[in-house]
C-alpha cells in the first residue's frame, strides 16, 4: 500500500515538476483570488492563462503543456470555489 507521499512522488515523476509548479500557481493565485469576490477570482483566473502563455513565450522551448497545467489549477480552484459555497 502507497502512502501519500509515494503517490505525490509518482504523480510529479509523471507529470514533471515544472508542470506540478503551473498547477499550484494557477490554483494557488485564483484561490486566494476568491477570497476577495468571485469577480477577483474570474479576473486572476484568465490573468492565469495570460501569465502562462507569456512565461512560455519567454522560455527557451514553448511548453503547451505548462500552460495548460496552469489553466486546470486555475480551474480546480474555481470549482472547489463553487462546490464549497
Amino acid at each position: 500500500k502507497l502512502n501519500r507521499m509515494e503517490i505525490v512522488d509518482k504523480i510529479i515523476n509523471k507529470i514533471g515538476t515544472d508542470k506540478a509548479l503551473h498547477f499550484l500557481v494557477g490554483a494557488l493565485l485564483t484561490s486566494y483570488a476568491s477570497m476577495v469576490n468571485e469577480v477577483c477570482m474570474w479576473v486572476t483566473a484568465v490573468l492565469v492563462v495570460i501569465a502562462s502563455l507569456c512565461k512560455e513565450g519567454l522560455d527557451e522551448k514553448y511548453d503547451t503543456k505548462g500552460i495548460i497545467a496552469g489553466c486546470i489549477g486555475a480551474a480546480t480552484s474555481i470549482a472547489v470555489y463553487y462546490l464549497t459555497s
